[in-house]
């Protein structure tokens, strides 16, 4: 599903309407703003406010405004308001593949947050009909951005979590995987989505006394581990999914790109390492994202737990 045009003029009259309140505010004396409300919010909770008028520049209220908080989903019109202001609707994400003169194969990232799986099996398809058989390493590059994997204030804790995912200019499923669990006559068995060495997952069951629910862990060592441990009086269960972030995308988007290939008749004779292409790498293939007004349906909708379509949809470019 994609937003109709109704659904952007939708959106583009709750931006305007916004920007209208905001004018008839400023023809109104400036008030403080009561913090007495949030001064008195339930035990437990944390509240901050920062505001002030569009038509001074004097602050209005201030309460907790130097403390760290997770923004709600409500941050993203803002965010979407200023990729469409700064970006145009129109604006397309890249993924470029190129090749030097030692048959190692680079695929660079430009920051695409789109990027799926099943997008790499068909640019696979292309360069196996591009006329490339054999290539050497697959280098990946994410150097269009920084290396500051995660927010100021995002806590240690939620690294597996698929909204904690870290940020990178190359990217593949959100750098999330789906492990689906499935009990057998031997136990429960963890199987990854998608299929790649770089990321492997592992059951354990514990007495039921020391947990009443599935917990996710991850480390990364060279590649990612994850376990589910899983209380033993819940073992009677269908077939599930849990959503776990990974460490190291770009590394991750290799590996699966590793497996489309040998999957389209590729032969790749080396590893899969970090690096940008020299200046005379030739440019084989560029894929790109869906335009920006159609990727704003999915941030708008994206929710802590994708689906499997989420994850696994097929697009042309």
């Amino acid at each position: 599903m994609r937003p109709t045009a109704s659904a952007l003029l939708i959106l583009t009259l709750f931006l305007s309407s916004c920007a209208t309140l905001s004018t008839i505010g400023r023809r109104k004396p400036e008030k403080a703003i009561p913090l007495k409300v949030l001064q008195e919010a339930p035990e437990g909770a944390t509240v901050g406010i920062y505001a002030v008028s569009m038509r001074s520049g004097r602050e209005i209220a201030s309460y907790n405004a130097d403390k760290l908080l997770l923004p709600a989903s409500n941050l993203k019109l803002l965010v979407l308001y200023a990729a469409l202001d700064l970006l145009g609707p129109a604006k397309n994400f890249k993924t470029e593949f190129l090749l030097d003169d030692s048959l190692n194969l680079y695929m660079v990232g430009f920051g695409d947050p789109s990027l799926l799986a099943s997008d790499l099996y068909m640019i696979a398809e292309r360069i196996k009909a591009f006329g490339i058989n054999r290539i050497m390493d697959i280098r990946v590059s994410e150097s269009f951005y920084d290396t500051i994997r995660y927010g100021p204030g995002w806590m240690w804790d939620e690294g597996p979590h698929p909204y904690a995912a870290p940020v990178s200019a190359l990217s593949l499923n959100r750098n999330v995987v789906e492990v689906w669990v499935r009990n057998t006559e031997t136990g429960p068995v963890a199987e990854v989505v998608p299929a790649t060495d770089f990321v492997r997952a592992a059951v354990e069951v514990v007495p039921a006394e020391s947990l009443d629910k599935v917990e996710v862990e991850r480390s990364f060592d060279t590649v990612n581990h994850i376990t589910l441990r899983i209380p033993e009086d819940a073992l009677d269960f269908e077939p599930h999914v849990k959503y776990v972030s990974i460490e190291e995308p770009a590394l991750f988007a290799g590996h699966v790109l590793k497996g489309a290939l040998e999957r389209s008749g590729v032969e790749v004779g080396g590893k899969v390492l970090k690096g940008d292409p020299p200046p005379d790498a030739s440019l084989i293939y560029t894929w790109l994202s869906p335009p920006l007004f159609e990727l704003l349906y999915d941030i708008c909708l994206l929710y802590t737990s994708p689906s499997p379509r989420d994850l696994s949809t097929s697009r042309m470019p």
